[in-house]
């Protein structure tokens, strides 16, 4: 595209290729030949000579004027007319300098069109190119643009190739400017992409916080009774063994009574964040009431989930919890436990750990029963 602008976009014309000084001087050499065979005898001055050749050179420029006009060449065009109206004397003093001119000319005027002719073909398949590139809003161009190319293989006068080029300058510039406007376009459409997967992130990220708070208890960070319910979805799929801890802190009420329910707040963080810190990975706790709470061992065994149990039963028991200045309490657990095996529905096992934490508070408190 550029090099079709710089060749033809501007108001300067391209400096024509020279012709090599050896064939002017052949060019001249075969005129003055032509010019002394036809208009001088044996005897004749070259005065005479000159006057009689004169006619010779008046049909040349006849001749050549039109194809000087054709291709816009006004000097040549110019000294053709004079020697077309000088007399004998005027056309052999001055007629053979400007006949070899004008030939001159002609000839590099030639060179010109044809080195035209071949980069517009170039330019114009270029652009034909580049439009099969854009969608369906430049078609309108690429179908002008085939038209032009059509017209322009078929092309033999100036003018026609005048017109062409005219034509095809006025097309690049719209596919241009055509082409501006969708970088644009695709521009503005990549920011607002942008811009909705920023909000479409920042969305997920808040629907994924709520529905976190949906499912955790906001006092211990545990999980909730909806959470729960997921995780026993979830494991059911899974059919593999679960141990089942249901724990009741023992005498909780009494810790709210004598202390406060700020204290027994401090201590049901207290005994969340021990649940977190003694289980695995994939075990799950969770508050299902105000001092009861569950366990999840995933993959477990019934022994190594008792074992579990006592763990976490003597630590508690071992562990003075501060519940205010200069206060701390001692706080024990009872433990029910259960052995859940999918595809045996949840509630049954979830009876059978409430059944056993049942017997460890008849059974004197801070126990493992199961």
């Amino acid at each position: 595209m550029s090099l079709f602008r710089r060749r033809f976009g501007g108001g300067a014309e391209s400096t024509p290729p020279e012709e090599p000084p050896g064939r002017k001087d052949a060019l001249r050499a075969e005129l003055r030949s032509l010019s002394g065979s036809a208009g001088t005898t044996r005897g004749d001055s070259p005065r005479g000579a000159r006057a009689r050749g004169a006619p010779w050179m008046e049909q040349v420029a006849l001749g050549l004027r039109p194809i000087a006009s054709a291709l816009r060449l006004r000097a040549a065009a110019a000294d053709l007319d004079r020697l077309i109206r000088a007399d004998g004397s005027g056309a052999g003093d001055l007629g053979l300098p400007r006949l070899l001119g004008v030939l001159e000319s002609l000839s590099q005027q030639a060179g010109r069109l044809r080195e035209g002719a071949d980069l517009m073909r170039e330019c114009l398949a270029g652009l034909l190119d580049a439009l099969g590139r854009l969608e369906q809003g430049e078609l309108d161009t690429a179908e002008t643009l085939s038209v032009l190319r059509d017209r322009l293989t078929a092309a033999d006068d100036i003018s026609d190739l005048e017109e062409l080029r005219a034509a095809l300058l006025d097309h690049a510039n719209a596919l241009i400017d055509a082409t501006a406007q969708r970088t644009d376009a695709i521009a503005a459409v990549a920011e607002t992409a942008r811009d909705s997967e920023a909000r479409a992130r920042a969305l997920e990220v808040a629907l994924q916080d709520a529905t976190s708070e949906a499912r955790t208890d906001p006092l211990t960070g545990l999980l909730n009774r909806r959470g729960l319910d997921d995780a026993i979805a979830r494991h059911s799929a899974r059919g593999t063994p679960v141990g089942v801890l249901a724990i009741d802190l023992d005498r909780f009420k009494r810790i709210n009574d004598e202390h406060g329910h700020s204290a027994g707040d401090a201590v049901l963080r207290v005994v969340a964040d021990l649940l977190r810190a003694e289980l695995r990975g994939d075990d799950e706790a969770f508050r299902v009431g105000g001092e009861e709470m569950l366990v999840l061992l995933f993959e477990a065994e019934w022994q190594g989930t008792r074992a579990t149990a006592e763990r976490l039963r003597t630590r508690l028991a071992r562990r003075a919890i501060p519940v205010g200045a200069d206060v701390s309490l001692r706080v024990t657990m009872s433990i029910g436990v259960a052995l859940w095996a999918p595809p045996q529905p949840f509630d049954e096992a979830s009876r059978i750990a409430d059944q056993a934490l049942y017997r460890a508070k008849e059974s004197g408190r801070n126990r493992v029963v199961g």
